[in-house]
């Protein structure tokens, strides 16, 4: 690595799906169309995210500190990785990984504060967060452009 200015990827940020591993995967899984090799890497990303995976009596889940059923950064996005999986393999553990995980986001919703549904700056893809540098000072609501005046 040499004196590159790197930093080590924290367990979480490894997980999520925009930035790490599982994004990785869902693109190998697109390549698969084309060549059996990105199929089996692929394959040996997913068996690695699941040893983060914790289970418990409401479904399958990783821990996610801030946004724990986003898309981008969380636990939905790791389902959806598993949902395009069976879609591309029809391999059944797949689908019931994906099922889990969907089990475990419905009964345990994102419900903080200030959370909105939406998905790009909402519990679906991550929560809002004030906007800073573009001459508004708020949070943004209702995934629209409206924003909550603070400060």
């Amino acid at each position: 690595m040499g004196k590159h200015n790197r930093r080590r990827q924290s367990r979480e940020e490894s997980l999520i799906p925009y930035t790490g591993s599982p994004g990785i995967a869902y693109y190998l899984l697109k390549a698969a169309s084309w060549s059996p090799e990105p199929l089996q890497a692929a394959r040996k990303g997913m068996s690695h995210i699941l040893t983060f995976a914790k289970r418990d009596d409401k479904g399958l889940h990783f821990d996610f500190k801030e946004n724990p059923n986003g898309v981008f950064e969380g636990n939905a996005g790791i389902g959806y990785l598993f949902l395009y999986a069976h879609h591309v393999t029809g391999e059944l553990p797949n689908i019931v990984t994906a099922e889990q995980i969907a089990k475990r986001i419905a009964a345990i919703p994102d419900v903080k504060p200030l959370s909105s549904p939406d998905i790009i700056s909402g519990a679906a893809g991550r929560l809002p967060t004030p906007v800073e540098g573009c001459g508004i000072k708020g949070i943004p609501i209702d995934g629209t452009l409206r924003f909550v005046p603070i400060g």
